[in-house]
C-alpha cells in the first residue's frame, strides 16, 4: 500500500475537512488517550531532549518518513485478527503528530499513512481518514463479530461504516471482514472493486437467508491476488478468478463449487502458490464429460480434506510437480 518514497510526502489534493478529528486528546474519539488536566496530552514524550531541534529533524524527509512508518504497529492479515489493531495504529499515528511541527507536517502530507478504515474507529475518524488519504488504495477492517453487549451499541455505527466504505469500493485494496453483515458487505462485493487485491471474509452466521449471503465475485475483482473465504455462499454462475496467488476456501455453503470453475481458476492463475479446500463440496462433471488435466509448476501448497471421488478428481486433474505441502 505504500507509494515510492519520492511520492510519499506529496500534499493531498483534498483539504482537511475535519482537522479537529485527528487530535488524540479529544475525549469523544479516544477517551483512554485524553489527559484533560494537562496541556500536553503526552508530556512523557518531551523528556529532556529538544524535540523540535533534535537529530531526527535534521534527517532527509524520506528517511524520517521511513522511521515514522517503522514506529507504527503493523497492519497485515496476522494483526487484523485483533479487533483493536486499527485503533492502536491510529493512536500511534496521532501521537507522532504531537512530537514536533516537522513530524506533524510529514504525517499530514503522507496520505497513505491515513489509508486505514475500521469499524472499531469512530465514524468521524474514518471520514477524516477518507479525506486525508486522498485517492490512495485503502485497507478496510470490519470487526462485526463482537460481544453481544458491545454489538448492540455498535449496530447503528456499523451500518454507517458499511455505507461509507461501499461508496468508495473503487479504492479498496485489502478488505478484512470477520463476518458477512446483513445488507452490507455482500452487496458491496457484488459491484466492481478494481483495485482489490486481498479479500478475507470469515463468516459464522447460520441464520441469514441464502440470498442474503450470496457472494457474486469473479469478474468484479479483476486484480484479486489473495482470496480467503469461510462460511459463505458463492454464486454458482461466477466467472473464474484469474491472477490469484492464494486461494483458501473453508466451509463454503450450499452446493459448494463446480469442478470446472476450480480448474479454470487454477489454470488461469500462473502465480498461484497456495490452494486450500476445507469443508468444500466439489460438484463433479458428468462421467462422460471431457475434462482437461492441468500442470501447474508454481503451486507449492495444495491442502484439502476432500475424500473419495472428489479427492481422486482433484489430484488426477491438477498436477503440481513442485508442490511440497499437502
Amino acid at each position: 500500500m505504500q507509494p515510492p518514497l519520492s511520492a510519499a510526502c506529496t500534499t493531498p489534493n483534498n483539504p482537511e475537512p475535519l482537522p479537529d478529528m485527528t487530535t488524540p486528546d479529544n475525549p469523544e474519539l479516544f477517551p483512554d488517550m485524553a489527559t484533560p488536566n494537562s496541556p500536553e496530552p503526552f508530556p512523557d514524550m518531551k523528556g529532556s531532549h529538544d524535540v523540535q531541534n533534535g537529530p531526527f529533524n535534521n534527517l532527509p524527509t524520506e528517511i524520517l518518513l521511513v522511521i515514522l512508518q517503522l514506529s507504527l504497529p503493523p497492519l497485515d492479515l496476522q494483526t487484523l485478527h485483533d479487533w483493536n489493531c486499527c485503533r492502536s495504529y491510529m493512536k500511534a499515528l496521532l501521537k507522532l503528530r504531537l512530537i514536533s511541527t516537522l513530524w506533524k507536517e510529514v504525517v499530514d502530507t503522507s496520505p497513505w499513512l491515513w489509508a486505514v478504515l475500521s469499524s472499531k474507529l469512530p465514524l468521524e475518524q474514518n471520514i477524516t481518514n477518507i479525506h486525508r488519504s486522498g485517492d490512495r488504495p485503502l485497507l478496510i477492517h470490519y470487526a462485526g463479530r463482537l460481544p453481544l453487549f458491545e454489538r448492540r451499541e455498535k449496530l447503528a455505527s456499523d451500518h454507517k461504516f458499511l455505507f461509507h466504505i461501499g461508496e468508495i469500493r473503487h479504492r479498496w485494496q485489502l478488505v478484512w471482514f470477520d463476518e458477512l453483515d446483513k445488507g452490507g458487505v455482500f452487496r458491496s462485493i457484488d459491484e466492481p472493486a478494481s483495485q482489490l487485491q486481498t479479500l478475507h471474509i470469515h463468516s459464522r452466521h447460520i441464520e441469514l437467508r441464502e440470498e442474503e449471503e450470496l457472494l457474486k465475485i469473479g469478474e468484479q475483482l479483476p486484480s484479486i491476488k489473495h482470496l480467503d473465504l469461510k462460511g459463505v455462499l458463492l454464486s454458482q454462475s461466477m466467472s473464474p478468478l484469474l491472477g490469484l496467488i492464494t486461494l483458501e476456501l473453508d466451509g463454503i455453503r450450499g452446493n459448494g463449487i463446480a469442478a470446472h470453475w476450480l480448474l479454470e481458476t487454477v489454470d488461469g492463475s500462473p502465480n498461484l502458490e497456495r490452494l486450500s479446500l476445507k469443508n468444500v463440496p466439489l460438484r463433479l462433471p458428468a462421467p462422460s464429460a471431457s475434462v482437461p488435466t492441468i500442470t501447474h509448476n508454481g503451486l507449492r501448497s495444495l491442502r484439502t480434506d476432500l475424500k473419495g471421488e472428489a479427492a481422486d478428481f482433484l489430484f488426477r486433474h491438477i498436477r503440481a510437480p513442485h508442490c511440497i505441502y499437502f
